[in-house]
């Protein structure tokens, strides 16, 4: 039972805290064994640290005078995003199985592996302004552990896909009404627990059964496969994770937990999940990377020229909405046409007096900005690119930007010409590609997993496709050079292929 209260010298290799701060304590109240943990979520243990809280929990379960047993610690439930994680299942399965109903305490936020670990646990009691989610699939990989087998028995499949698949994060009052959680503590977590042991372990005990998921929850299956194909109908890792939740409608936990265990190393070789795994770690270094405002005046040099050859593509024939459609079904979050209207032009297509872009970015003059800026079609308040209907946010397309289009089309001598969504989507990648390689070219302090980084996070580049130095690192650079000079030749619009990656295409190399 002491063999964690022993246990220092691991903790204090992790943590760097004062010698006399131990790796656990635990306490008996009013029959109940209280274990704190002064570890982070148990995706971090080692070997050693797993044993001794199996052989803990064990020692406490051969007593005969303990009721139930309460898990706490400040770190224990949470996770820090976009880590891969070591396989931590027996100390799942030890809690799961444990004679004694173990009782999580979650003083803050229970995500990921830490969210695993509290829904093996026969209940839950957390804190008011905790939250919860599985960044997991965001990060190119499954969890393992049990969630995808314990969710829908828990709170339901369609709840259960929200969590899981489509990346929703819960407050503590929508868990407990969902039923992730039993209770909500005041300001003692432990004590709520202890209270939630004496009372019984609420309908916690569902996730803990080997049964088969209801025919209700079987029957969600076809909603959840329907908003799938909506909403990533390209997309790997929503795909796999949807068959994980339907063999666990099928199988008993233990044998669904191993066709996902298989799922998920299947999942972890395609190109989407290591993009994915590379946009994660990305992120993590844009977020210590730089203020606040030296990251928009980054992101607004990267976009422009991706912004700016869509005004040359409207100018030889391609519409807004079009244009839209197209980096939509890319993957693009939001098309740029959309985003000025909502925005307003100049936040987004604007020249800053910051210098965020620069003071002639156009490598082909268009009047197409300046026309609009005339015609006082601004967006944001104002009218812009589409035309809103009203009582609606239905956008259609306006006849007098089909006008203004024209009129640059025809100061420039371009004969519009039909363009179709493969050319769209080509020049918009290889423009992107070009700007931000240029970027790296002047910038020493620049990575090309932080621009990609600062795309897939601010710009909304689909992550699961990395960001536009890694996509074109997998295209080939001799394959971006040769595009970039076509373009060239016909109409300098995206720019001469920089020196950085005329150089790494030379030596067979990737931006990255």
């Amino acid at each position: 039972m002491n063999a964690l209260a022993q246990a220092r010298a691991p903790f204090h290799r992790r943590t760097q805290a004062p010698e006399a701060l131990p790796f656990a304590t635990i306490e008996i109240r009013a029959s109940v064994a209280v274990i704190r943990l002064e570890l982070p979520s148990p995706g971090l243990w080692d070997a050693q640290e797993q044993q001794l809280f199996i052989t803990s929990l064990t020692d406490l379960a051969a007593r005969g005078d303990l009721t139930a047993i309460v898990v706490q610690g400040a770190a224990l439930f949470a996770e820090k995003p976009g880590l891969a994680t070591p396989d931590f299942r027996a100390v799942v399965e030890a809690v799961a199985g444990s004679p004694l109903p173990v009782i999580a305490a979650i003083a803050g936020d229970a995500i990921g592996v830490g969210l695993e670990l509290a829904l093996a646990c026969a209940g839950r009691v957390a804190a008011r302004g905790g939250r919860f989610s599985f960044p997991d699939l965001r990060a190119g990989r499954l969890p393992t552990h049990g969630a995808i087998e314990r969710l829908p028995r828990l709170i339901g499949m369609t709840r259960a896909s929200d969590l899981l698949i489509f990346n929703a994060t819960l407050d503590a009052d929508a868990a407990l009404e969902a039923g992730l959680i039993d209770a909500i503590a005041g300001r003692d977590v432990v004590a709520a627990a202890i209270d939630l042991a004496h009372s019984g372990v609420g309908n916690a005990r569902a996730c803990r059964s080997d049964t088969i998921v209801l025919d209700s929850d079987k029957a969600d299956l076809f909603g959840v496969r329907l908003r799938v194909r909506r909403e990533a109908p390209d997309q790997t890792a929503p795909s796999v994770a949807l068959q994980a939740l339907e063999a666990a409608a099928r199988l008993p936990v233990r044998r669904a937990m191993a066709d996902t265990a298989r799922a998920a190393a299947a999942l972890a070789k395609t190109d989407q999940a290591q993009a994915l795994a590379y946009a994660a770690a990305g992120k993590a270094t844009l977020e210590r990377w730089g203020a606040e405002a030296a990251r928009e005046v980054l992101a607004r040099r990267l976009r422009w020229p991706l912004l700016r050859e869509a005004v040359h593509m409207l100018d030889e024939g391609a519409t807004p909405s079009q244009l839209d459609r197209c980096l939509m079904a890319f993957g693009f979050s939001e098309g740029p046409f959309a985003l000025s209207d909502r925005l307003g032009m100049a936040a987004l297509f604007g020249v800053a007096a910051d210098g965020a872009i620069p003071a002639d970015p156009w490598l082909c003059y268009s009047p197409t900005l300046d026309l609009m800026s005339d015609a006082h079609r601004h967006g944001g308040s104002s009218p812009g690119w589409y035309r809103r209907a009203e009582a609606s946010s239905h956008l259609t397309f306006d006849p007098e930007v089909a006008r203004i289009i024209q009129a640059s089309a025809t100061f420039q001598r371009i004969c519009r010409q039909p363009m179709s969504d493969e050319v769209i989507a080509e020049r918009c990648l290889l423009a992107a590609v070009n700007g931000a390689a240029e970027l790296l070219q002047v910038e020493d302090n620049l990575t090309a997993p932080l621009l990609d980084a600062i795309w897939t996070v601010m710009l909304g580049f689909p992550a699961w496709k990395g960001g536009p130095l890694l996509q074109a690192d997998r295209t080939g650079l001799d394959q971006v050079v040769e595009g970039l000079r076509k373009l060239q030749a016909k109409r300098n619009t995206a720019g001469a292929p920089c020196e950085i990656i005329l150089r790494c295409a030379a030596r067979g190399e990737g931006l990255g």
